[in-house]
């Protein structure tokens, strides 16, 4: 990615054989950059073969006048071969494009009052001062990813002694843990008895003894009482007033025959015996 870049540097007038930018590999391999580019407006160069280790820096410079402002560098550099990076990066606006060698645009950036790449774009530094990411790496794809920095450092590996990116690796993620249930509760069943306001489940009461009187004694007893369990009618002809029901007999008439007929067999026998004694007597 192109991590800083001088397209005014110190030197009033042309200043096109100063200008320089700053390449950061951040990518865990080393890169062949050998037949990558860089491209501004107007024309692009292509880089000799260059081998970039993961978190290095290189400089790519248009001449040798590079030296003249940065005397004690000793990093990695490359001079574009026409001696100007493009047709010359302009001081008020301009863009840089980095592309591989099958022209694949890899980073671009644009600055001043050129906003072909990024809208609002970089701010315009002033001379002698350079666009730098800061922190070294920094990659949103916004022209805030750079800051105006008034001590340009080129290829000056501390700005990356903490990456703001790491290399993406492959994380085996951990097992995913079965919750263990809690104990289930049974919900306590809502009642649903007519008038039964709470939520209480009462218990069932077991149902009355069925009657199982014969149809003998049935006779006997008589229509059951208010405290004896009904007796369903058979069905039959409807009136205005229920259902017809043959009456059984009056429990208290049925005893009374039987007694009044056992008197009458005894006053009968009574009498056959006295007729039978005056009969004898007479005779």
């Amino acid at each position: 990615m192109i991590n800083e870049v001088q397209y005014d540097p110190v030197q009033g007038g042309t200043d096109v054989a100063f200008e320089w930018l700053e390449l950061l590999n951040r990518t865990g391999g080393t890169v062949d950059l050998t037949g990558w580019g860089i491209a501004d407006n107007n024309s692009i160069d292509y880089l000799p073969s260059l081998l970039l280790a993961p978190g290095d820096f290189a400089v790519i410079a248009a001449g040798s006048g590079f030296y003249d402002n940065f005397t004690d560098f000793t990093g990695d550099i490359v001079f574009v071969a026409d001696g100007s990076i493009g047709n010359g990066l302009n001081n008020g606006g301009d863009r840089l494009i980095l592309t591989d060698f099958t022209d694949r645009v890899i980073d671009a950036l644009s600055y001043g009052d050129d906003t072909s790449v990024m809208l609002p774009s970089c701010l315009d530094v002033s001379g002698g001062h350079s666009l730098e990411r800061q922190p070294a790496g920094l990659d949103t794809d916004h022209a805030s990813d750079f800051v105006d920095n008034g001590s340009p450092s080129p290829g000056d590996g501390l700005e990356f002694a903490t990456p703001a990116y790491t290399p993406v690796t492959t994380m085996i993620p951990p097992p995913t843990s079965t919750p263990i249930p809690s104990t289930a509760s049974t919900p306590t069943p809502k009642c649903t008895a007519a008038g039964d306001g709470d939520n209480t489940p009462t218990a069932s009461a077991s149902p009355p003894p069925v009657s199982t009187c014969s149809p003998i004694l049935s006779a006997i007893i008589g229509p059951s009482s208010t405290n004896s369990p009904d007796i369903s009618p058979s069905p039959g002809p409807s009136s205005a007033f229920g259902p017809t029901q043959t009456p059984a007999p009056d429990a208290g008439a049925s005893i009374t025959g039987i007694y009044l007929a056992a008197a009458a067999c005894v006053v009968f026998a009574g009498i056959t015996s006295i007729v039978v004694v005056l009969l004898r007597r007479r005779g």
